[in-house]
């Protein structure tokens, strides 16, 4: 629902067929196609609030965050926008048709176990033939998903509570119903007053004042299900549902009103289900389905029509099939299969609204070869889009095929060196807002379309259990074409979609990760990830922004994390850099942002009785009380402080 708001804020067994976790590490850095990884462990010790918080852990990540623990945060892989990212939970898609963008916000980290973020896409079989049509993934494991052969009761519990009015209760629970059949649940209610103070500053008129209409009130709910066969077939269905009432707080201009006044509800239910089977040695089929119902009211009561404000409901339904086969054909040679269906609808209280249908059908076939130290893998994806609208013309028929090319290879067997290059072509199509959104909708925009080059070394040296060092560089040049922006129409106030924009974005990835055991009580990790980039805009030679940068993008971006465990202690401490960059496309200095760095503080400590374990957790954050604007106009927090309380039976 992002773009319509732009005005308010741009086992129980041991045959775990389905409960395979990454593992903090889980070579990575011996893959084709680049890929990081956020583990358990050092999620634990960060403590972030959202998805959106953990994201910007990774290098080539841009997380448009409009501030606080209820603003809209969606993500940019490598500048190609939120669009060309596609999501994962456990496999199956997390996705909205209306907007074509996740907002990170509404995801907790309470259900997370892993992050892992993958360039072109996720080499894990059996996925959904959707995910490669993204030119990123972003793959996020459960608790529900951990590897887990205990036959037993576990169950925890948790409270965080922090500056700004923040609380956030949550209660977890797996548990045995037979000797094949596990369930698990979790629950969460997250409630913050946003009221966090800001500066603004302008000469002898500066003013400090507290943020206004960003509080927030949400609840997760879920319930998930797993049975093992005898035949070494599994079937895993869960049911979840995600509730929020928010404010959304306005930009702060000086003179202005700066409670904005507007609300956002988000009501969304999903049920999904995914059955695996494995087939001897050489065959796997993946069976998985989904429905996800989202309803969306939005309230602007300053809203000038003649009813003096503005309310909009939204309904968005979307049904999704998908089926997935590998067969390996010999000890060098495999091949894979998947197809996805997926129907969705979108309704409104709105005059003249298009009340659009789609249709989508993905067909990926690929192959992988290895031999010694060379991988190949190739993958061409089929995409068939129909829309219906129930008013006026609907967008003709897309398709498009879509390959993907990548190599790796390692010169010596032992080598701990590994080259690697991919190429894909991707495209997106234009959301239901881009094409039939009342006052902006454009119903002749053609799908976006994404070519991506990289290349890259990365390296990984082992030593004695828990010494370890794995660092990567990627080179990388994307370019875009037909790309879909927002322009003015007849006036300032009514704007339209187009296709006039072309992009180049040119890029490098640089990722370390070290761990160091210092004797049996002391180990030490750390963690270093930057971009440098540059995006220009290509679109019209006659435009002063012809070769200028595009807007949000800085040259300069990255993190880092270091952190120290001895005993049942344990500390870190995380930075987030992000260099200046433009907040239009005329990079006149009047339009540029200041760079900004964060640092935040954590320390745990945790305690061991019998069966369960305790621990409590304080952390800070932007400690040295930074004050720096994400979007322009949308300051973020400055210093904050939270504490966790823990209890979990092991």
């Amino acid at each position: 629902m992002l773009p319509l708001f732009a005005h308010a804020q741009d086992s129980t067994h041991r045959r775990t067929l389905d409960s395979v976790l990454v593992s903090p590490r889980s070579n990575r850095y011996d893959a084709n196609l680049p890929r990081q990884v956020l583990g358990s462990d050092i999620l634990r010790r960060i403590n972030p609030q959202s998805v959106g918080d953990a994201a910007r852990l990774f290098a080539g990540v841009l997380v448009r965050d409009y501030g606080g623990i209820g603003g809209l945060k969606t993500i940019s892989v490598r500048n190609l926008g939120a669009s060309h990212t596609g999501m994962l939970l456990d496999g199956v898609p997390v996705t909205d048709m209306q907007s074509g963008q996740i907002d990170l916000g509404r995801i907790s980290m309470r259900l997370i176990e892993s992050i892992a973020l993958h360039q072109a896409h996720d080499r894990t079989p059996l996925l959904p033939a959707r995910s490669y049509a993204s030119a990123a993934i972003l793959s996020m494991q459960s608790v529900f998903n951990q590897a887990d052969t205990a036959r037993q009761w576990q169950w925890g519990a948790s409270l965080d509570a922090g500056s700004f009015g923040w609380w956030k209760p949550s209660v977890f629970v797996k548990a045995p119903l037979s000797k094949n059949t596990r369930i698990g649940a979790l629950v969460e209610y997250n409630r913050s007053k946003g009221d966090y103070p800001y500066h603004i500053e302008n000469g002898n008129q500066s003013a400090d004042a507290d943020r206004q209409n960003a509080d927030i009130r949400s609840t997760i709910a879920a319930v998930h299900l797993q049975h093992f066969f005898g035949d070494s077939s599994s079937l895993a269905s869960r049911v979840s549902w995600y509730g929020s009432e928010r404010g959304l707080p306005g930009p702060i201009i000086f003179f202005n009103n700066r409670n904005s006044g507007q609300r956002l509800t988000d009501n969304e239910f999903a049920v999904q289900s995914v059955y695996r089977r494995k087939a001897g040695n050489r065959s796997s089929l993946k069976l998985s389905g989904k429905f996800n119902h989202q309803y969306t009211k939005y309230i602007d009561p300053s809203f000038q029509n003649n009813a003096g404000y503005l309310e909009n409901n939204y309904q968005q339904n979307e049904g999704w099939l998908s089926a997935a086969i590998s067969y390996r054909i010999s000890n060098r040679l495999s091949a894979s299969w998947a197809s996805d269906l997926s129907y969705a609808w979108l309704k409104a209280d709105l005059s003249n609204f298009a009340f659009p249908e789609r249709w989508s059908n993905w067909n990926a076939g690929g192959l992988q070869y290895s031999y010694r130290g060379l991988d190949l893998n190739a993958l061409l994806l089929h995409t068939y889009v129909h829309d219906k609208v129930k008013t006026g013309a609907a967008s003709g028929d897309h398709q498009a095929l879509s390959p993907t090319f990548a190599a790796g290879w390692r010169p010596r067997e032992n080598s701990p060196f590994l080259i690697r290059a991919f190429y894909k072509h991707s495209f997106r199509m234009p959301s239901f807002n881009d094409l039939y959104y009342v006052f902006t909708g454009n119903r002749a925009l053609r799908p976006e379309k994404a070519r991506q080059y990289n290349l890259g070394l990365t390296g990984q040296w082992k030593g004695k259990p828990g010494d370890y060092l794995d660092v990567s560089a990627d080179i990388y040049y994307n370019q875009v074409t037909d790309k879909i922006i927002a322009v003015p129409g007849q006036n300032l106030f009514v704007w339209t979609m187009l296709n006039i924009g072309r992009a180049d974005i040119r890029g490098m990835d640089i990722t370390a990760e070290a761990g160091y055991a210092l004797n049996s009580e002391w180990t030490l990790l750390a963690r270093l990830a930057y971009t440098l980039q540059k995006a220009i805009d290509l679109s019209n030679p006659g435009l002063t922004t012809y070769k200028n940068e595009l807007p949000y993008t800085p040259r300069h971006s990255g993190s880092a994390f270091a952190g120290a465990s001895w005993r049942n202690w344990s500390a870190g401490w995380t930075a987030i850099l992000s260099g200046k960059r433009y907040v239009l496309g005329d990079n006149h200095p009047a339009n540029q942002v200041v760079g900004w760095m964060t640092n935040d503080l954590s320390l745990k400590k945790t305690i061991h009785l019998q069966q369960r374990s305790a621990s409590i957790g304080l952390f800070a954050n932007n400690v040295f009380d930074v004050r720096y604007d994400v979007i322009r106009y949308y300051p973020m927090p400055g210093r904050n402080y939270s504490i966790q309380l823990q209890i979990q039976q092991l």
